[in-house]
């Protein structure tokens, strides 16, 4: 049982610290998300490159796999095993793909 904990204790470890990023959750307690904060765009933003060149992408689709989306009635689904690029419930053009979210939106009042 003892074995088996450790197990399950490192398992929830490696899913919530990132040693490798000098990152953990209780560094950006009220980050979640990304309506109302920066959130996941701190880092999520097409700005961080590695030393090889790889970049962290801002695309939904990364962290997303988006089913259905639109207004009750006109519901736009995906295929099986696939997602629909993010459609802003707004028009704002393209505004959306440049902005972050917490650009725009603000927190509702408690």
């Amino acid at each position: 049982q003892i074995k088996s904990s450790v197990d399950i204790v490192q398992k929830i470890y490696s899913r919530n610290y990132f040693p490798y990023m000098n990152a953990n959750w209780k560094h950006f307690p009220d980050n979640i998300a990304h309506t109302y904060t920066p959130g996941c765009f701190r880092c999520h933003d097409d700005q961080h490159v590695s030393e090889d060149g790889r970049v962290i992408s801002k695309a939904c689709d990364v962290c997303h796999a988006i089913t259905a989306q639109g207004p009750s009635g006109s519901m736009e689904y995906a295929g099986t095993q696939q997602s629909l690029d993010f459609k802003h419930p707004e028009d704002i053009g393209d505004a959306w793909k440049e902005a972050s979210c917490s650009d725009c939106h603000s927190a509702p009042p408690i």
